[in-house]
Parts: C-alpha cells; structure tokens; sequence
C-alpha cells in the first residue's frame, strides 16, 4: 500500500492506510493534524489524506518542505520515497514512479532528482516535492501550482537543481583550531592566551566566493583575570565578508589557566639572580685572565 501511494499516487491506498492507522478518515485527518503543528507547519491543515481540495485542507511550500524532511527520518518512507519501481508479488504487478513515467512520456530526463512524490489537483496545478544529490551536498525543493498542460513541476525543479548544482558548493571558512586573535593574561604564567575557532566553519555558497577576502573579528573582554575559569564566555568572532557579517560564533575559555604565585616569583627572582651570578662570574673570569695575561 505504501509503495503504491508513494510511487503511482493511489488514492485508495491512502484511505485504505488512514483507515487502519486512525480507525477513521476523520480520525486520521487529526493525527495529521497534530503531528504537522508538533514539527512546526503552521500554515498547514489536512482533513483527508488524499490531498483533495477543500477550505480545510491546506499547506505551503515551506510546511511542506518541514514535513518532507521530518518524513526523511523514517527509514521505511526514505526508501520507498527514493525507489523508483517495486513488483507487487500478491498483484503480479509493478509499482512504477510517477515522476519517471510522466518524464518518460514528454521526453524529459529526470535522472537528476533521486526521490520524489507528484501531486495535482485543479486548485493548486502540478506540485512536486522532490530531492536530489550532487558533490556531498543534498537538495530538497518544493514546486507547488504549475501550470497542468505540460509537466513544468518536473521542469522547474531540473531547472532549479541544475542552477544549485552548477553555481553553489560548500566552502569552509575557517579550520578548528584556527588562530583568531590573542588576549592577555593578567599575572599569567603565560602572557596570553589564544583565541582560536572551535570546530570547523563550513557553509553553502556560490563557486566565485573569494575566501582571501575573509575576515576574522574576535569582540569581548580583552584581559583574562584569575575570576574567570573554564568554560567562561569571553566573547564572540565575526566572520565578515565584504563589510556583512556571514557566519560568527561564541568563544569560551578553554582551559584552566595557571597563574603566577608566589613561589612564582620565588623562583623568578632565584633565576634571574642566578643568572646575574653567573654573568659576574663570567666576567671576573674574563678579568683575572686578563690581569694575569699581562703580569707576563
């Protein structure tokens, strides 16, 4: 039945399935109901799962593309949303995709959306909710209210990918670990103390970006005094591209810094005492060389 409603569009296999999940069309129509408000579709309302049109069964590209990518998690949908023809062996029949069939017959290659579910009704035209891969990134589109004497759903939708796929990757703006900026440290054991990107950057953008024009602006406290500890905030980091912030992240501290003590200065001062022995030393030497050098 799933395979039927997802690839060939059954209407009976809808109701059929609505009926022995919620007891009811009725009842069935709530369950989709609470479950889209749950995910966030706010401007959606269903009262059949059929998708015929009434005053009370509604959506818009956006809630459809949420329900699409909520659908996704299930394992079961994704696959079946992904197939393209499954044999009913109970039938002796094949389920074939809608989407590969109506391509087909108007000559269209739609090798390049990997999943897809038509839709149509006189009200809202053509509909297609689609998805596509290319270069690790995935795509999900939502075309609604085509025009229904030929199949621009499926047009549409190559368009756009193909723009996507031809003019946009992803980039990374900065690697972990990246060193931003420094801030002091006040009686530190070190100066100061590193200011660097906590986990990699990466965003989709188009292929003629010019990642030499980044910049990096670390904004917060600039002295890093003995109450604050692991874990504080310290500031946040702009990532600004053309004068417009594109990306920015909070920094915290993190480690434990360690002070100077005491003894610190202790051990300090035993140093540089030492060192200056040794200097007068050296040069006591030097002289007494020289003194002798020349009683000869």
């Amino acid at each position: 039945l799933l395979y039927l409603l997802l690839l060939n569009s059954a209407a009976d296999s809808a109701n059929a399935l609505a009926i022995s999940t919620g007891g009811s069309i009725e009842k069935f129509s709530i369950m989709m109901n609470d479950t889209v408000n749950k995910i966030g579709a706010k401007n959606s309302k269903f009262d059949n799962p059929v998708g015929i049109d009434s005053d009370n069964n509604y959506s818009t590209a956006s809630d459809l593309a949420l329900i699409l990518k909520y659908a996704l998690k299930n394992e079961v949908f994704k696959e079946i949303f992904l197939a393209n023809e499954y044999y009913i062996k109970s039938l002796g029949v094949s389920a074939k995709k809608t989407v590969r069939t109506t391509g087909s017959n108007y000559g269209i290659d739609t090798s390049i959306i990997s999943g897809a579910k038509t839709g149509f009704t006189y009200d809202a035209g053509l509909c297609l909710a689609s998805t596509a891969s290319y270069n690790d990134v995935d795509y999900l589109l939502i075309t609604l209210n085509a025009p229904i004497d030929y199949p621009y759903h499926l047009l549409d939708a190559i368009n756009i990918y193909d723009y996507y796929m031809s003019n946009y990757g992803y980039k990374k703006l900065i690697s972990k670990d990246a060193i931003i900026d420094d801030i002091s440290i006040k009686n530190g054991v070190e100066d100061k103390y590193q200011i660097k990107a906590p986990y990699d950057i990466i965003k989709y953008l188009e292929n003629d970006f010019d990642l030499s024009k980044l910049e990096y602006k670390y904004s917060g406290i600039n002295e890093i005094t003995k109450d604050i500890k692991k874990d504080d905030f310290l500031g946040h980091v702009d990532i600004i591209y053309n004068d417009e912030v594109i990306e920015s992240f909070n920094v915290y501290l993190d480690n434990d810094i360690e002070y100077k003590s005491a003894n610190n200065y202790i051990k300090y001062f035993i140093w540089t005492l030492s060192f200056i022995s040794f200097l007068v030393i050296i040069w006591l030497i030097k002289y007494v060389a020289i003194k002798f050098k020349k009683s000869f």
